[in-house]
Parts: C-alpha cells; structure tokens; sequence
C-alpha cells in the first residue's frame, strides 16, 4: 500500500489492473478500482469531521467490504489505466445559511466569505467520465418566493466570515467571495444566501485552496435583486489556476430564475 500526497489529488495518475485507490476526504470515503475490462466505485459518507486528514492510500488489497450501499461497475473495454479526480461545484444553486444571522445596514457594503462543497468527478482513460460525487451530501431544499417561483437547490451552513484572515480552507470546500451592496435605505437581515454556483469558474491558489468567481449582490432601492459574476479569479488568490468551467452558460433565462431570490 503507497499513500499519495493529497496535494496531488487533482493530477492524473496510472491505476493498473486490480490496483485500488482509496480517498478519504471530509465525510466522503471512496474506493476506485480498476479490474480487467472493468472498473468500479464505492462510496459512502461517514459522520462529518473537519478535522479528520484528508489522504490518499494506492494499494492492492483494497476492496469494498467495508461499503455496502453505493457500488457501481462500469464496462470499459479499451486499455486504459490513467485515473483523474476533477473537482466541480455543485450542479445546483447553494442556499447557505450563516451560523449567526447578521443585518447590513442601510447604504452599506461588505464582503462575504462564503464556503460551499466540491464534488468529484471521476474521470478514465481520453475523458471518459464515470460518476460525480458529493463530498459532502447535502440536503436538498427549495428557495423561492412561494411555492410556485423559485428553484430546488442544496442546503448547507458556512461561518460567512467578514475578513479574509479569517477562513480556514480545506481541500473540499470552495471559497466565493460575496460583495453585499445595500441601496435601500433599511437595513437587511442576511439569514441565508442563494449562490448560483453552476455559473461560477473553480481556481485553486498555489496552496491549492479552492475558490471561485467573485459574485456580487445589490438589494435595490425598489428591494428588487441584482447581480455580477466576475469571469475571472478572485482578488484575493495569487497564481491562480483554473480547475472547472461553470456548468451553464450565463444565459438570460437561466439568469433570471436565478436572480429572482437571492437573498433572504
């Protein structure tokens, strides 16, 4: 058994036949295997800890005993052992809810550090993608106005931090950074925040922390919502790399059901 630096975890490797790999990362544990004509995945969220070290184990003889649910096997016939983990942002909105609500007061801007989970997708031979997984498996919720306009999204929490001395990174959490702008004249209580994370690019820093495309938010003077995606890397992320593309194309319809709530 070889374990692999987890900083290599995005980097194409060679998985041979009846060679396995195991990752455990966050919740996530997963087990990829490689077997003639075939290959296969297991997976299973274990109880959430985000102090558990990441890592990466290459072996032999691991299997999927310890996994009961969640086992796919995938027909390949072609004569590949090249391996990558890719990592994606969620292929729905994110309503992140802070830990403690805070209000934004009237004329006022800020911004927000706003944490979302990655998914892996796992990738074979010339881009032949196998499965996406969630790292962490969030729950499933609807975000809207009513019960009729809105969108179904994921659920999860973040600490929403102001500064950015203040974020602690791991390898399965991706960083937004979020400009709040107030134009009205009242002060806005922020309980959650709806990310369309599908429209964002995915950068890593060279400490290979995750983040994404600036995103900022203006509450108008008429409470309408409005709202700019950055095309580019953050400010705050030296050397950048980009990681994934967004999932949809900034398109006007898929704008507008986004933009209809984006805070709450």
């Amino acid at each position: 058994m070889k374990e692999l630096p987890i900083d290599k975890l995005w980097q194409a490797l060679e998985l041979n036949i009846n060679e396995s790999l195991l990752i455990t990362l966050g919740s996530l544990k997963l087990v990829i295997r490689h077997d003639t004509k075939e290959w296969s995945i297991a997976y299973e969220w274990q109880q959430d800890s985000d102090d558990e070290k990441p890592s990466c184990l290459l072996g032999k003889d691991l299997d999927f005993t310890e996994i009961e649910q969640n086992i796919h096997r995938f027909a390949y016939s072609n004569n590949t052992s090249v391996l990558q983990l890719r990592p994606r942002l969620a292929d729905r909105s994110v309503v992140t809810r802070p830990r403690v609500p805070f209000n934004l007061l009237a004329r006022q801007r800020t911004w927000l550090y706003v944490s979302t989970p990655i998914w892996l997708e796992v990738v074979i031979g010339d881009n032949v993608t196998l499965k996406e997984i969630p790292v962490f498996r969030p729950s499933d919720t609807w975000f809207g106005s009513n019960t009729t306009e809105g969108e179904i999204a994921y659920a999860t929490r973040t600490h929403a931090r102001l500064k950015l001395d203040e974020i602690s990174f791991n390898q399965y959490r991706a960083i937004t950074p979020v400009e709040l702008i107030n134009d009205t004249e009242k002060p806005i209580l922020l309980e959650r925040i709806s990310l369309p994370v599908p429209l964002l690019h995915l950068y890593s820093d060279k400490e290979k922390n995750l983040w994404t495309s600036p995103v900022s938010i203006v509450r108008e003077p008429n409470n309408g919502t409005s709202i700019k995606i950055e095309p580019n890397s953050p400010a705050e992320v030296t050397q950048a790399t980009e990681l994934a593309l967004p999932r949809q194309s900034i398109e006007r319809n898929v704008f507008t059901r986004t933009l209809h709530a984006l805070l709450g």
